[in-house]
């Protein structure tokens, strides 16, 4: 549990350590060591009377069976203290001993607490660390666990390129259930790896294997609620993980930081910023709290100062490429170019073959109409991804902003067949009702008009009547597609003023390159409401520029 270790040297009583973890026992301990002999002091306390429940002191020699022993002891008289039963399944998990070797669990216990911290250098170095566990200990299961999520992260916190992510993932997840395979955090790699090829399904059968063999491990919980967030409809169940995660380990930083993200989905903005508000206060150096702030004002049309948490986030972790990337994009909506160059450049000087300078350089061949050459980029950043099938529908998008209708298609249909089949319509809408919209328009212009129209009428029904039952400010969906798509110019055009109006300025300055919405290009209300955003977009601009240069 990664909450425990924020009151190590704390000040605070234990009635409110008590009140912050949401416990009414304390157990509070001290370890002394002189060479090769440790003594621990162990007493459970009632927070509530300051009565000691049980206390014991332990001198042993300091070898890896005496540990997990004492641990095996503590447990027990717990339990008894606290006239708790024990069933035989928590018995055997309480003496199980995950490594013969006490230099490899170290490794292990310090890398486990540098993950918790999710910046560049503290994944690097718990990678490292879980390695060291299992060539001390090749058959350290855990450790392998280690390994797998440590590598998973830092595709998302540092600069390791998300194929060779995956790849480093899958065999060590593959190693530690072919050391353990009734070992619940085994199966949470396994979940993983499906969920990155989009195999949502299989991915939801490995949590929910994860969380049977270990019920109290909060990831658990933390990386299914976050799965089921991907479906709208399923988002309320998805916070309901979450917060179980949180009861688990109430001070867990990143756990929290989930919770405000899935609020901010959900489009209660007032409630995500008051998490991470919560989360500052606990933890004010968790730098994922800048770029999640950041998101939230990504939506609340708070361009200027979207940009300034992402500058924030990155003085703090400047080896954290995704970041560059959440810059970049707020930087495109702004229309302000200039420090984009900048931004290339430290990301090269980080990872000159990461992915995410293709990305820059392909959303910047976008933006000046280029298609052609960010198509080309777009293929040499889905080869350093190691040709994942999601991103053909990011070929898909140009090939639609070019208006090459044909090649559109070709790319969704690799990206997600379900599209293309009546029977599987209503899941892939339900995980992804935008690019629906776009399918049935790729449908009607490619010869399949009845098949397209019948695609739209479904995905419009969606976003009108029951996306709203599950997310505030729908509107931030892009049903202005399917209007389009079906000839309601009028609709389309009330749509981007609503958008527009609740000041979701997020991507504003696509409406004035893809070629499927020309219809809207001459008509009056279009043109206003283009130059709408742009005047605040130039306000915005303009203020931003005036701070930081009075920063210099």
């Amino acid at each position: 549990c990664t909450s425990v270790n924020k009151y190590r040297d704390t000040d605070k009583s234990l009635p409110e350590i008590a009140g912050e973890l949401g416990v009414a026992t304390v157990m509070e301990g001290a370890v002394q060591r002189s060479g090769n002999t440790v003594r621990i002091n162990v007493q459970l306390i009632d927070a509530q009377t300051d009565e000691h429940l049980w206390a014991e002191i332990f001198d042993r020699e300091l070898t890896a069976d005496n540990l997990f022993a004492i641990q095996s002891e503590i447990s027990s008289e717990i339990a008894r203290a606290l006239e708790a039963t024990l069933s035989p399944e928590e018995q055997a998990r309480i003496n199980e001993r995950p490594t013969d070797n006490l230099a490899a669990y170290n490794a292990y216990l310090r890398g486990r607490q540098l993950l918790t911290r999710r910046n560049s250098e503290s994944v690097d170095q718990a990678f490292e660390e879980f390695e060291r566990a299992t060539e001390l200990d090749p058959a350290f299961a855990l450790a392998w666990v280690g390994i797998s999520e440590a590598a998973n992260l830092r595709s998302t916190y540092s600069d390791l390129a998300m194929a060779e992510s995956i790849e480093l993932s899958r065999a060590a997840t593959d190693r530690a259930l072919a050391l353990d395979d009734q070992l619940g955090e085994a199966h949470i790699g396994r979940a993983l790896v499906a969920e990155h090829y989009g195999r949502l399904e299989e991915a939801e059968v490995a949590y929910l294997r994860a969380l049977e063999l270990s019920p109290g491990y909060a990831s658990a919980w933390q990386w299914y609620g976050n799965l089921l967030s991907r479906y709208p409809h399923r988002l309320d169940e998805g916070v309901q993980k979450l917060q179980k995660a949180l009861e688990l380990d109430p001070l867990s930083s990143i756990i929290r930081r989930n919770l405000a993200d899935r609020y901010r989905q959900m489009g209660r903005f007032d409630e995500a910023l008051a998490e991470l508000g919560r989360l500052e206060q606990l933890d004010p150096e968790f730098v994922p709290l800048f770029s999640s702030r950041s998101g939230i004002e990504a939506e609340q049309g708070r361009l200027a100062d979207r940009v300034r948490s992402m500058q924030r986030s990155l003085e703090m972790d400047p080896g954290n490429i995704g970041s560059y990337i959440d810059l970049m994009w707020a930087y495109f909506d702004l229309d302000y170019l200039e420090p984009l160059a900048g931004i290339r450049q430290r990301m090269a000087d980080i990872n000159e073959q990461h992915p995410g300078i293709g990305i820059v350089d392909m959303v910047s061949s976008i933006y000046e109409g280029n298609y052609d050459g960010a198509l080309e980029t777009a293929r040499w950043t889905w080869e350093r991804l190691g040709r994942p099938p999601f991103f053909n529908r990011i070929m898909g998008y140009i090939n639609l902003m070019k208006g090459d209708y044909p090649a559109a298609r070709v790319a969704f249909e690799a990206a997600e067949p379900r599209y293309f089949q009546r029977e599987t319509w209503r899941q892939a809408i339900e995980q992804e009702a935008n690019d629906a919209c776009l399918v049935g328009l790729l449908l009607q212009r490619t010869g399949d008009p009845e098949l397209g129209k019948d695609l739209l009428l479904m995905t419009l029904d969606y976003l009108e009547n029951e996306l709203p039952r599950y997310i505030e400010h729908a509107d931030r969906f892009t049903v202005e597609d399917c209007y389009i798509a079906l000839g309601r110019t009028g609709d389309a055009l009330a749509a981007i003023e609503t958008r527009l109006d609740h000041r979701h300025y997020e991507g504003w300055w696509w409406y004035e390159r893809g070629a499927h919405f020309q219809a809207l290009w001459s008509e009056p209300r279009f043109k206003a409401a283009m130059q709408r955003v742009k005047n605040e977009v130039a306000a915005q601009r303009t203020e931003l520029v005036r701070s930081d240069t009075a920063a210099l």
